[in-house]
């Protein structure tokens, strides 16, 4: 997001199709499960809208997000390298052709994909995993665009291979594979990431014959050519997992391999045998736990010859301690998408997903974005949010990973306001380089009949109405509101939760506001290290401008410049790191009849 740019935090009200249901115990046996969705990229397939102007790619991705938002979704998979390109600034590979139109051309405006979801994920409470296809360089050799000169197609010619009609980086070459394990150390620095996330584009499903004889001649000296094959995949996934492990330790990562591990497991299984074909031998990865959860490919119905709970059940059986999110088909409950005789029932996916919730597995991602976001998949959508994730959920922690808690929170409230509640608070710190920073904060509503005293809330995920990365949310009016106490937890990278900090209820008075057309909280938090929260009430249609002055009246930025809105409530959120600190300002918000002054101290 460009420097003092706002970003719009409406109410999103999601016009589903409610299908009555009868809602199982099972739906909500879990306390914690990640919730997942891949958000394709490749050949545009749910964004960006090819052609598309930055800003609407923006609008694009937001649209996204608040639509798995409110279908409870709470890990993104964003795919950022289809061919060897980059949907961010990479320092390795050229901007995507899928991004811009033209391979290794920046966007225009500038902006970064990367830093734009990651910000705007969190604030929605979900976690953000950056999705690499590892080996392929195109897509289609006979039907492709002009290459970078930085495309690695062009600067390794003789990393090269080709399999048919693909063209793969090669797993048999060591500079090859260091090559890819700098590229995600790369990413890991500059993003912190929640997540990376590679799918299974190791050896092509095509399958090989002697494409790489003369590599295999040069690097298999005691191997088999399957044996060798499957230790180059195996060295990958064991230098990235050593990357991340000791550099990156709060990063989690996994693989999507196919779903089949090998025809004829388990018994009455027929199908391509992955390890076999793509040479990714998942099994190995677990046993040496090399990855924190895998991810299989379970495009297939419940029944049949690929049985997606025999399939799962036998994966569950194999995890040596590590977590399984099993991928599941949206696309097959899109009738568009998939053929008469492979579309699923209406109920297929929620069926999947019970049966993953009955047997422990702690997670699943669905495929695509697309299928929950912009199309009416059998009413998927509204299963989702209405039934399926009825309460939020966090996603799963890991025992093998740091399982301290975050402080809590020192100090917040939550404030009557004529259209409903501003709740905010102040970020929790960190007393000490050795303690985990927060990366979310959960909000719990909870009767005040059901609270005894001097005990502990208990934190239940029906009692979870918010996670967000913000320091405010806004509530609206709701009957028995009033009669709710409100709790907030500060939130590790591995959904360990601090002790919960109780909402203090500031006292106000609202007033008539007959005679006035806009109304402004006091901007928070205040005093703030350049992180600037406003809210503000319209009540009539009208331009509006934000400037920020000194005491002394020097106009220094402006944060909205005539900028028309409807009325309703908004807030809006800003970086300001580029004023003088430490410093006190004045925040002035005009509008057609009313102009309002606030303080505000940076630090």
């Amino acid at each position: 997001m460009y420097k003092n740019q706002p970003v719009l935090m409406k109410k999103f009200i999601y016009l589903g199709i409610v299908i009555a249901s009868f809602i199982s115990p099972k739906a909500f046996a879990q306390s914690q499960e990640l919730r997942g969705a891949w958000i394709a990229t490749v050949i545009n397939l749910d964004w960006p809208t090819r052609g598309a102007t930055t800003e609407n790619q923006q609008k694009e991705l937001l649209f996204i997000l608040d639509r798995l938002q409110i279908s409870g979704i709470n890990t993104i998979f964003f795919q950022i390298r289809c061919e060897a390109d980059a949907f961010y600034q990479s320092d390795y590979e050229p901007w995507s052709y899928y991004l811009t139109g033209k391979q290794g051309q920046a966007p225009e405006p500038f902006w970064d994909p990367v830093i734009f979801a990651k910000q705007e994920a969190h604030k929605r409470g979900m976690e953000l995993h950056l999705w690499l296809n590892p080996y392929r360089v195109i897509r289609s050799i006979s039907s492709t665009y002009p290459k970078d000169s930085t495309h690695l197609s062009v600067r390794h010619p003789a990393w090269m291979m080709p399999v048919k009609n693909t063209l793969l980086l090669n797993p048999g070459i060591p500079d090859a594979r260091s090559y890819f394990t700098q590229l995600i150390a790369q990413l890991a620095l500059k993003y912190q990431p929640d997540g990376i996330h590679l799918d299974d584009y190791f050896y092509p499903y095509e399958g090989m014959t002697n494409e790489d004889a003369s590599t295999f001649e040069k690097y298999g000296a005691g191997k088999t050519i399957h044996e060798w094959r499957e230790d180059n995949i195996n060295q990958m996934v064991r230098d990235v997992s050593y990357l991340l492990s000791t550099e990156f330790p709060t990063i989690k990562w996994g693989i999507s391999p196919f779903g089949i591990w090998k025809s004829g497991t388990p018994s009455g299984i027929i199908g391509l045998s992955g390890s076999s074909v793509t040479y990714g031998n998942a099994l190995k990865w677990l046993s040496e736990k090399w990855v924190d959860y895998i991810a299989p490919q379970l495009y297939w119905a419940i029944g049949g010859s690929q049985d997606f709970k025999s399939l799962s059940n036998w994966w569950s059986l194999q995890l040596n301690g590590r977590h399984l999110y099993p991928g599941i088909a949206a696309y097959k409950s899109e009738p568009s998408m998939t053929s008469l005789a492979s579309l699923y029932k209406a109920d297929e996916i929620p069926k999947q997903i019970e049966h993953l919730r009955d047997r422990q597995i702690p997670g699943w991602i669905l495929f695509r974005a697309a299928n929950i976001s912009q199309t009416a998949t059998q009413g998927l959508p509204g299963r989702l949010a209405n039934d399926v994730n009825r309460y939020l959920s966090l996603a799963p922690s890991m025992h093998w990973k740091s399982q301290q808690k975050p402080s809590s929170v020192k100090s917040g409230n939550i404030v009557l306001q004529q259209n409903g509640y501003l709740v905010k608070w102040q970020k929790s710190t960190a007393a000490s380089e050795n303690e985990v920073l927060p990366r979310f904060y959960g909000l719990y509503e909870i009767p005040k009949d059901s609270l005894l005293q001097n005990e502990m809330p208990k934190l239940t995920n029906d009692k979870l109405i918010r996670i967000t990365s913000d320091t405010f949310i806004h509530l609206p009016l709701k009957m028995d509101r009033d009669k709710s106490e409100f709790f907030i937890t500060a939130i590790s990278p591995n959904s360990i939760q601090s002790e919960p900090f109780q909402l203090t209820r500031q006292a106000t008075s609202i007033r008539e506001l007959n005679n006035s057309t806009l109304t402004m909280e006091a901007p928070f938090p205040n005093p703030s290290n350049g992180e600037l929260n406003l809210s503000y009430n319209i009540i009539k249609n009208q331009e509006l401008s934000i400037n920020i002055y000194s005491l002394t009246g020097h106009h220094l930025a402006t944060l909205l410049n005539k900028k028309k809105y409807e009325k309703g409530e908004y807030s809006l959120c800003f970086n300001l790191n580029s004023l003088p600190k430490p410093g006190m300002y004045l925040i002035i918000l005009e509008g057609k009849w009313d102009r309002i002054i606030k303080k505000w101290v940076s630090y």
